[in-house]
């Protein structure tokens, strides 16, 4: 828009000019928003919380892959986001609760020495859970392809998937497809609480989280279609039952 915009500029056309530019500030204010950020994202997030009695009896805890910094020079708790540590902290804590198996995927889509489960599971035993206890599936560089690879090393039927919030929709998708029962544990929340939902400041955050919610809804788009398509047909084939 602010390409057309310099384009009528170019063009003397200095009606258009002005009105391209208006709209691209208006838009840009609006998408800075919180307000904004949390309506579009709010939806995605919409799962029914957790309760502790709904995470015991035998079930499988699946950590699903985030993102990690493989810098030597910085402290290893300090080499992961937000969304990573809320992730394996909560399985941390649903472990230390019923002693079940937890499971950590990912595979090298980071360009690091080593697999992203290598590292999830040296961040979990760091903070207490026996390496006896934790199943490392070094594989997968989106949901799909590391869901695969997690459902071909599930000891049991039952999840306990652990997931960012706006994610949990999509990741659930794959684990149902297969006909696992899921207990969802929502982290890493984006939307603001109903108690601040007021017009503010712009936020460049804002925008971050109306990119992370489009990717979402895109990839829910995709997976519908697939489906349809039958294109995973053969998806669950290979998993134990």
């Amino acid at each position: 828009m602010i390409s057309l915009g310099l384009y009528h500029l170019r063009n003397d056309n200095l009606v258009k000019a002005k009105f391209l530019f208006g709209l691209s500030l208006l838009l840009l204010i609006v998408f800075t928003q919180p307000l904004i950020a949390t309506i579009i994202i709010r939806p995605l997030e919409n799962v029914t919380t957790v309760k502790d009695t709904d995470t015991k009896g035998e079930s499988t805890i699946v950590v699903m892959a985030c993102n990690y910094r493989h810098e030597e020079t910085i402290p290893f708790e300090s080499r992961w986001n937000k969304c990573s540590t809320d992730r394996l902290l909560r399985a941390i804590d649903i472990h230390n609760n019923t002693k079940n198996k937890v499971i950590v995927a990912g595979g090298n889509f980071g360009n690091w020495p080593n697999a992203y489960s290598h590292y999830a599971k040296l961040f979990l035993s760091r903070f207490g859970v026996n390496k006896k206890h934790i199943i490392e599936v070094p594989m997968g560089h989106d949901s799909e392809s590391e869901i695969k690879a997690i459902l071909a090393k599930l000891p049991t039927n039952n999840v306990t998937l652990i997931t960012s919030a706006s994610h949990m929709k999509r990741a659930r998708f794959f684990f149902e497809m297969c006909e696992k029962s899921v207990t969802s544990v929502a982290t890493d929340y984006l939307s603001l609480p109903s108690s601040t939902l007021e017009p503010s400041l712009p936020s460049a955050e804002s925008l971050a989280i109306i990119k992370r919610a489009f990717h979402e809804y895109l990839g829910i788009i995709e997976q519908t279609i697939k489906r349809e398509l039958g294109e995973f047909d053969e998806y669950c084939h290979n998993v134990k039952s």
